[in-house]
């Protein structure tokens, strides 16, 4: 009965770990709905446009490195088959007095034994052994889970980098191509003889540092998409688009229960509690262990001439005279000290980071809350109307590039408020231990 519980207690074991991707990632979705949708690649020459969601669904079907996590979990798995698991028999076959010396060989005095002897596992060593190799087996599932939450926040903070170089890449093809334009209304104005040539020599120079910032722009795209096409195992040819909304809502979670959450979420601190087990339990299996166990026999003895079949057993044990597994019980006893040690730092750990996130997250909030998303807008209507009137010569050119840099500084301001938020959001769920933010990331 208790090998039918032990072998479907392994099989539900081995279908949660098998399951334990698919969980992780519908905590993660997006949406609350299916999550086992394939993502499947474009044709060549085709662009590759995902979501947030779409993104952390390729790349856990997809990443070798995700991949890879799923098969860390097969060794504990095997000690935990093989703590559950009976000693084997010992088969020994002996013949003796047999006269060698004697031509022929004489064998009417041999004397011929078979004997069958089996460990027995006493004091519970077998139940503590098995109970040692499910902790570690926990502390494997939750190292396991807390692998690919952290690839999952590495994801997103790849795709973010994405989404916001695309935009910075956008923006400054805009600004150069408005700049343009000015530099064409002020080349008329100049043959028309409203502006002196040193005033279209600063424009034509101004126009440089539009070029190079289009182009570092793009630069920093290609290194953006490059990791994330990294990520998504997709070869360097392949043209990725990330689709997200600039306009979070600005949830702000309550700093009160964070600490809390960490607890009950960090998978990796539920990876150490696992390991402290391990090594408490390790501790009463070393106690037991300096307790011999004990061999049961039975024998077979067949005796010459007659060849008579005589029958006979045993029991044998070591005597505990001299070693009793103090070795055994003082590495044990230090393991688990350093495992508690371990513990308690994980947890200060665990909780300053949360305090820590949770700051840079509430200072992001604050000032990305002061933004408007009319912002970038606004200031493209104030730089409008101020490359007109330099077109109408209503002001002149230091008016016109002081308001050009007043532009650029607010575009930059609000990408990098706006960046920054999102990324500390990913910090605080990292910190966390599980996702806080995705109804807000499409």
């Amino acid at each position: 009965m208790q090998g039918v519980k032990r072998t479907i207690g392994n099989l539900l074991l081995t279908l949660v770990t098998l399951a334990a991707p698919s969980l992780l990632l519908a905590q993660a979705s997006e949406h609350k709905g299916d999550t086992s949708e394939t993502i499947r690649l474009p044709a060549a020459g085709d662009t590759l446009v995902l979501t947030m969601n779409e993104a952390r669904i390729a790349f856990l079907q997809r990443s070798p490195a995700a991949l890879a996590v799923r098969y860390h979990l097969s060794s504990s798995e095997a000690d935990l088959v093989a703590a559950g698991l009976y000693p084997n028999p010992q088969l020994s076959v002996n013949a003796s007095s047999i006269d060698i010396a004697h031509k022929p060989v004489d064998y009417s005095l041999t004397q011929t034994s078979y004997r069958l002897d089996q460990p027995l596992d006493v004091f519970g060593k077998r139940g503590k052994r098995v109970a040692m190799a499910e902790h570690s087996v926990g502390s494997a599932r939750a190292d396991f889970a807390n692998a690919l939450f952290q690839m999952t926040c590495d994801l997103k903070e790849a795709f973010l980098s994405a989404a916001f170089a695309q935009r910075q890449v956008g923006l400054a093809r805009d600004r150069l191509a408005l700049f343009q334009r000015t530099l064409e209304t002020s080349g008329l104005r100049f043959k028309a003889g409203d502006i002196a040539e040193a005033e279209l020599t600063k424009l034509r120079l101004a126009e440089l540092d539009y070029r190079q910032g289009e182009s570092d722009a793009s630069q920093g795209l290609e290194d953006a998409l490059s990791a994330l096409r990294q990520m998504l195992f997709l070869p360097p040819t392949a043209v990725v688009r990330a689709k997200y909304s600039f306009k979070p809502e600005l949830t702000h979670p309550d700093g009160d229960s964070m600490a809390a959450m960490a607890v009950e979420r960090r998978t990796d601190l539920a990876a150490q509690r696992e390991r402290t087990l391990m090594q408490q339990s390790r501790i009463v299996l070393a106690h037991r262990s300096s307790w011999p166990d004990v061999s049961l026999g039975v024998e077979l003895d067949r005796q010459g001439p007659a060849w008579k079949n005589l029958v006979g057993g045993g029991v044998s044990l070591s005597l505990p005279l001299f070693t009793r597994n103090q070795d055994e019980i003082q590495r044990s006893e230090a393991e688990y000290e350093a495992a508690v040690l371990d513990q308690h730092a994980k947890e200060n750990a665990v909780a300053n980071g949360v305090h820590a996130a949770y700051e840079k997250f509430h200072t992001s909030y604050l000032i990305f809350s002061t933004l408007s998303d009319t912002t970038l807008r606004s200031a493209a209507e104030v730089r409008a109307a101020a490359a007109r009137s330099y077109g109408q010569g209503n002001i002149g050119l230091v008016d016109f590039l002081e308001t050009e840099r007043i532009y650029n500084d607010a575009v930059n301001s609000y990408l990098n408020a706006l960046s920054k938020f999102a990324v500390n959001q990913v910090e605080l769920e990292r910190a966390v231990g599980t996702p806080l933010f995705e109804g807000e990331r499409q």
